[in-house]
């Protein structure tokens, strides 16, 4: 999406009929539009939004309309408000208008709904066509829940550098690089899946129902653990991150500083064996499960071994003839010492006979076979028990070793309540209290994927249930497969999902730290963690605690990556529908407004590369100096929003503002 122009009549300061036409130029993409306080520029601001989704961010949101505009009403008998776009995505041009209208029967409901008339148009065969669905069509182009990546206030952005806003920014990502579409496809053939089981459940007999039912209770619990699961993940996150953050400020109190500091490596020594417990724990569950019935095998080893001591003493000294040679004999009606053998013949049958009742192999190498498998089961046995008390005494020695660390965290945290310092014993108990609430959580996440393995494990077995029955009515075979085929499908979608989501997550990385690069002089480095937060290191790689400057400039390093990375994705599509990006304009109100002078001069000098397009609302305060000396080489376009002293037209008066062009 790349906007041409917007149309603004009589919508908030902006009074009668005024335009901007933006700049799109190669090289001079960025438009700039000057404006003190009070002038307009968040009424400009959200004039895109409005047009696009009928809602704004004012703070009267009901109050739009013109005021001087209004108070024609009298004379006019009504009155019109509207916003007009004028854009371009993916090679099509579109024209959308929303409007207002006020008779004189609304005189005195000021606050009407504002959501309005909305017509949108596209360009195609010499002229425009309407769009009979265009809330449908303004989201495929830009989705709403996005609005406020693209249209925003440089100095409110800052809330996208925390924790909890790691969901938000994953429904960003999975929007704006078309994740959600794979998504949508997943829930459509789970419904289309649950459809061909119901389907197969009417068709069948009451025993198979009772399968199907038991599977479908089984697979809804699994479902609703899956999404509990992630939320206790997110709220383990979200803790650990306010904790940390508790931490450094507690790091940063020279009284306690190296007590902090000594109580954090203990923490994350503890951390570590936790880790290291789960791992053991987990490899004992496993051992005991895959080998555990070598346990009852000592009495049976003792009892073969017995046996085949007394088969070895009491085995008859005869020669055993070999299965080939009898059969040689047979085939050739001729006994090894020349003697023709006929049908009927004493000799033959004898030898049938023999045939008949000889093993693979003679009574000497069975018993040595028998012998070995026997002595192999008690090797194996040993073994057994040697890995288990080995792990086990790993798990005591671990548990042991959490307790006395946990016992050192408790007296160093001990030591630091002792400390008379202000706002300390708010802290400390802050960060007591996160830790009980990531304790309570980590149970919870135990639990639960305890839970959910075991009902995997349940379900798999139901489905071999549902695939060993053979009393099946034809209707229901037919749904059978249609279920089994939608089951496959959905599992590789989820496959794919999963692939591309990681693909995704690792380039965003890399674009992160792209840009960053661009804006923060310290030596600190950007990274995001796999539940989606955006995370800043210092130089020996520990988090710190940012500016409301460093987290704007985050924030904006955040939005610049996904831009950047959408419109490589749509330059490199494939057509294949999945991923496929999409060029994005990023509109600016006051971006440089909470930055100090260095920052504000890198932002300008890195800001033009973030999209194709760039609109930057700002005071004229803002723009000279660094901002003017970095950005103007790349400026296309330039405005300025004049305000006008109160007018009057009989009583009260009013203000407004003029659009002009402007050679800042």
């Amino acid at each position: 999406m790349i906007f041409n122009k917007i149309e603004l009549h009589n919508f908030r300061q902006f009074y009668g009929t005024q335009e901007i036409i933006f700049s799109i130029k190669d090289g001079k993409h960025v438009t700039v539009i000057h404006g003190e306080n009070g002038s307009g520029k968040t009424a400009l601001l959200n004039a895109f939004n409005w047009c696009l989704y009928g809602k704004t961010d004012l703070p009267k949101p009901n109050d739009l309309i013109n005021e001087f505009a209004y108070s024609e009403m009298d004379k006019l008998g009504k009155v019109e408000m509207y916003i007009e776009l004028e854009f371009k995505s993916r090679q099509t041009e579109y024209l959308l208008r929303r409007t207002l209208k006020f008779e004189e029967k609304d005189k005195w409901t000021f606050a009407k709904d504002t959501t309005g008339e909305v017509t949108l148009k596209y360009y195609s065969d010499d002229r425009y066509k309407e769009i009979g669905n265009p809330s449908i069509e303004l989201n495929q182009i830009l989705p709403e829940n996005m609005r406020n990546y693209f249209f925003f206030d440089g100095e409110r952005i800052d809330n996208l550098s925390k924790q909890e806003d790691s969901l938000e920014i994953k429904e960003a990502i999975k929007t704006i690089m078309d994740l959600e579409v794979l998504e949508r496809s997943i829930e459509h053939t789970k419904s289309v899946k649950k459809q061909f089981m119901d389907e197969f459940k009417e068709n069948t007999n009451d025993s198979t129902k009772l399968v199907v039912n038991q599977l479908e209770n089984a697979t809804s619990k699994l479902d609703n653990m899956k999404v509990e699961l992630d939320q206790v993940k997110n709220n383990i996150s979200i803790r650990k991150s306010q904790k940390q953050d508790i931490e450094i400020k507690l790091s940063k109190i020279d009284s306690i500083a190296v007590i902090q500091q000594e109580r954090m490596e203990l923490e994350k020594e503890k951390g570590k064996s936790e880790m290291e417990l789960r791992d053991v724990s987990k490899k004992i569950t496993q051992k005991i499960s895959k080998e555990g019935y070598l346990a009852i095998t000592r009495s049976l080893v003792h009892r073969v071994s017995e046996r085949l001591e007394e088969t070895n003493n009491t085995r008859s000294s005869r020669v055993e003839v070999p299965i080939r040679v009898l059969k040689t004999i047979i085939e050739n009606d001729k006994c090894i010492c020349g003697t023709s053998l006929s049908d009927g013949q004493d000799a033959l049958a004898e030898i049938k006979h023999l045939l008949d009742h000889s093993s693979p192999d003679n009574e000497a190498t069975s018993y040595a076979y028998l012998s070995g498998d026997n002595k192999l089961v008690d090797s194996y046995r040993n073994r057994f028990f040697e890995d288990l008390t080995d792990l086990r005494k790993r798990e005591a020695n671990l548990i042991e070793h959490i307790d006395d660390t946990m016992n050192r965290i408790e007296e160093k945290s001990a030591e630091i309540s002792k400390r008379d310092f202000e706002d300390l014993n708010g802290l400390e108990k802050k960060r007591k209290t996160f830790e009980l609430e990531i304790e309570s959580y980590q149970k919870d996440l135990g639990l639960l994927e305890n839970s959910i393995e075991n009902y995997e494990r349940e379900i798999k077995d139901l489905e071999k249930q549902l695939a060993e029955q053979k009393e099946i009515e034809s209707k229901a075979v037919i749904s059978k497969k249609r279920y089994e085929t939608s089951a496959k499908i959905l599992d590789v979608m989820e496959q794919i999902h999963i692939i591309k989501e990681n693909e995704v997550k690792v380039e965003l990385k890399e674009r992160l730290k792209k840009v960053y690069s661009y804006f923060l002089r310290k030596e600190y480095s950007i990274d995001l963690s796999s539940d989606f937060t955006l995370i800043v290191k210092n130089k020996s790689q520990k988090k710190v605690a940012m500016s409301q400057g460093e987290r704007q400039i985050t924030s904006l390093s955040f939005i610049g990556a996904i831009v950047e990375m959408a419109r490589e994705k749509y330059n490199k599509r494939s057509g294949n529908g999945i991923g496929e990006g999409g060029i994005y304009p990023l509109v600016m109100d006051s971006p440089f407004g909470a930055l100090d002078s260095d920052h504000r001069k890198r932002v300008a000098q890195g800001v033009h590369k973030l999209s194709d397009q760039i609109i930057v609302i700002l005071s004229t305060s803002q723009w000279k100096g660094q901002v003017e000396e970095s950005l103007s080489n790349y400026v296309g376009s330039s405005y300025t929003l004049d305000y006008q002293a109160p007018m009057v037209s009989g009583d009260p008066s009013f203000e407004f503002t003029k659009i002009e062009v402007s050679s800042k």
